[in-house]
């Protein structure tokens, strides 16, 4: 197993182009203090070809991870989003939304290891301190619908928290400065594997965990807004 232990490297490119439809519609009740959207994106239809110039060797019969000019399925589930925002007073809105991925409909090589649809949950406050500034804090949840034997040194799929913070700064009448971030938090999981050693099998063990964050920073110009 000397091929597929030692360091490897790959230098693959992989291309594809897909069309996804999308409807949509809001709805505003109450003087338009609650406001519901809804959005269904269809299933994208995504097939990718390797461009494989160097590859990484998997098997002892010289089989590799991405074979050049192999067509690979990609697709994109389509998704199912709700969400509402409520006006509690004229400085503090409450959001909700509630999104889902059809993710057993595609068609992966590994689907069967699906056995059902990842789901979506988030809250947040948005307040106005003034007119020229905005703050917001949210909360996003997330419950993957894959099996244990779907995860992967590779690929994997975790459940998920994220809290995530921002705010909005007039400037003027034309330009607002705009910062957020966030923080998601991974629940880590750990699958039983083997290695295969000659006529026996090496168990193991394998744990996925990862955290992730990260801010942005933007500008929102309104044009014939009549700057101050």
């Amino acid at each position: 197993v000397a091929a597929q232990t030692m360091d490897q490297e790959a230098d693959v490119v992989q291309t594809g182009s897909g069309f996804t439809p999308i409807a949509g519609l809001n709805l505003s009740f109450m003087e338009d203090k609650l406001n519901i959207g809804i959005k269904y994106e269809f299933k994208t239809n995504l097939e990718i070809t390797n461009e494989t110039a160097s590859d990484v060797i998997t098997g002892s019969d010289g089989s590799s991870m991405f074979p050049d000019k192999e067509v690979i399925n990609a697709d994109m589930p389509a998704m199912l989003s709700i969400g509402a925002k409520y006006q509690i007073t004229d400085a503090l809105n409450v959001h909700a939304g509630f999104h889902t991925y059809f993710d057993t409909k595609v068609n992966w090589k590994n689907v069967a290891e699906i056995e059902g649809n990842s789901m979506e949950y988030a809250l947040g406050l948005e307040y106005n301190i003034s007119e020229k500034l905005l703050v917001s804090a949210g909360w996003l949840g997330t419950k993957t619908g894959v099996k244990d034997t779907y995860h992967t040194d590779l690929s994997y799929s975790l459940n998920t928290n994220s809290i995530g913070g921002g705010g909005a700064f007039a400037i003027n009448n034309m330009i607002t400065i705009q910062l957020g971030g966030f923080m998601t938090m991974y629940q880590d999981f750990t699958a039983n594997k083997s290695y295969p050693l000659g006529d026996a099998a090496v168990p193991f063990k394998e744990t996925y965990k990862k955290s992730a964050w990260g801010v942005g920073i933007g500008l929102d110009f309104t044009f014939g807004g009549g700057g101050e």
